[in-house]
């Protein structure tokens, strides 16, 4: 690979990032419409509550995939009346539960310890993105049939799948070469 491209993946990975950031910080905007940085957005018991009772009320699964349909249509173009919306939003609560848990458990964690996520922040949690894409390639577990299998000891992954029923889709290298009788070489 050449520095060009180097500088368009890291460019790339910046702005997936940054993007994810800023929709995180919009949503916990929901529930504080003033807030101007990630600690008003956490700081008042109230609004942590309502929150945290949303998140567990599976409101906000809905909420999520009402805004990836809402995405989708205006990035194709395309209009789309309410009972559409719906039906596409029930296909992304069947087919994409890892990816919305592991959404809802990401900004948990934020109400619950103010974590921040921002892009080029050294304790930023911002690459908790490509764990939510790692989730939605999971789907329902399958492909074609065949079994889905993330090799990773990413423990939130881990989590995230045993919640949805997804456990045995995510292994470590160990897990699955020992599904056909092998190890991993010393």
């Amino acid at each position: 690979m050449n520095k060009d491209t180097i500088a368009k993946i890291k460019d790339n990975v910046e702005k997936v990032e940054s993007d994810y950031a800023t929709d995180l910080l919009s949503v916990l905007k929901d529930f504080n419409p003033l807030a101007k940085t990630w600690g008003d957005t956490i700081t008042d018991e109230t609004q942590r509550k309502a929150y945290l009772d949303f998140i567990r009320s599976g409101k906000s699964k809905r909420k999520q995939a009402q805004t990836y349909v809402r995405r989708a249509a205006t990035f194709l173009g395309e209009s789309i009346d309410s009972k559409e919306e719906e039906k596409m939003s029930d296909f992304i609560l069947d087919k994409f539960k890892s990816a919305l848990e592991a959404y809802d458990e990401i900004v948990t964690r934020i109400v619950l310890s103010g974590a921040k996520v921002e892009p080029n922040v050294r304790d930023s949690k911002a690459n908790f993105v490509w764990d939510t894409q790692v989730c939605f390639m999971l789907n329902d577990g399958t492909m074609g049939g065949k079994q889905i299998v993330v090799i990773s000891r990413d423990k939130f992954l881990k989590q995230t799948a045993k919640k949805t029923g997804l456990s045995d889709n995510i292994m470590n290298v160990e897990e699955y070469l020992s599904k056909f009788g092998m190890q991993v070489p010393k």
